[in-house]
């Protein structure tokens, strides 16, 4: 009996795999279409600003673990950004980082609700946007019924969507009757460096998720291996996407790439375009689903601390 807890909590914490997928789900969201558009503003000097990106999440990231760690020493049992804030600089201080963190998280749930919602209207325009609205809030709702260790192959499923809608934009490309590979310069203008590296940050920073993910591991050292294995993956699926997308479609690349999904140079239709968007509209679906729980987490935690 005086083991049964130690078991219990040992089946609920995270894996380095499962934390991985977690971090994937947070990290390949729907701002990774936005990928090619960077590189058609700034060319393929954006691989740069790719590994640049990747890098600077991954190490402030790993600085939020050493701070949640020396948190969790002190006694606090599942430290966040608000407890972060209270020990640097107090209840203000804390106040404005912890409404900062919940209106980012809301913000991205509400967009996250919009577009999903939107994409099924689309594919299925007998039903109103209202009536998805209701249902996938209540899919997520039953979904949140899982717990972290579970929702790890949901996430695993909703990274492989976002690979899948990536695949299809390469194939699209790969169709074209004619290619804007001679019209992609290596080096875009240099004024255009600072707002691609801004759209490549907002898509890679999710670190108002990360403490939740951090306080179901095991370790500090598990937590740096999973955040480092999800930016690195970010990094090699935005620097392929991007490439090819930009390498096929050049100038004619759009803000959200999978807008040229099934258009030629033109954005004329192609033969399979039909087929090529069906397919990227339900993995962009499952992809969406798949986000809305990792986005709630946080908050619910929050709601849970505050009526004790």
């Amino acid at each position: 009996n005086m083991e049964a807890p130690d078991e219990d909590a040992a089946s609920s914490t995270l894996t380095v795999s499962e934390a991985s997928f977690m971090v994937c789900n947070y990290v390949l969201n729907i701002g990774i279409f936005s990928v090619p558009f960077a590189f058609q503003q700034s060319g393929y000097i954006t691989v740069v600003l790719v590994v640049g990106a990747s890098l600077l999440c991954n190490f402030t990231a790993r600085m939020l673990g050493e701070v949640l760690d020396h948190l969790r020493a002190t006694g606090i049992e599942s430290p966040n950004f608000a407890d972060a804030a209270t020990a640097a600089g107090g209840s203000k201080l804390a106040a404005y980082v912890h409404t900062t963190c919940m209106a980012e998280l809301w913000s991205y749930g509400f967009g996250n609700l919009v577009v999903l919602s939107q994409t099924l209207t689309d594919l299925f325009p007998q039903y109103s946007f209202g009536e998805f609205v209701v249902f996938t809030s209540l899919l997520t709702w039953v979904l949140t019924v899982f717990p972290d260790k579970v929702y790890a192959y949901v996430s695993l499923c909703a990274s492989l969507a976002v690979v899948v809608a990536s695949l299809t934009l390469l194939v699209s490309g790969f169709d074209l009757p004619e290619w804007a590979a001679s019209e992609g310069p290596v080096v875009g203008p240099w004024n255009t460096l600072p707002s691609s590296f801004a759209l490549l940050i907002y898509g890679a920073a999710c670190h108002p998720v990360l403490p939740p993910l951090f306080n179901s591991m095991k370790s500090k050292k598990d937590y740096h291996r999973a955040t480092r294995n999800g930016w690195a993956i970010w990094a090699l699926l935005c620097i392929v996407l991007g490439a090819g997308a930009f390498y096929f479609f050049g100038p004619a690349v759009q803000v959200i790439a999978t807008r040229n999904i099934g258009h030629d140079l033109q954005m004329h239709h192609t033969k399979n375009s039909r087929a090529l968007c069906t397919l990227s509209a339900l993995c962009l679906v499952i992809r969406l689903q798949g986000s809305n729980v990792p986005v709630s987490r946080p908050l619910v935690i929050s709601l849970a601390r505050a009526v004790n």
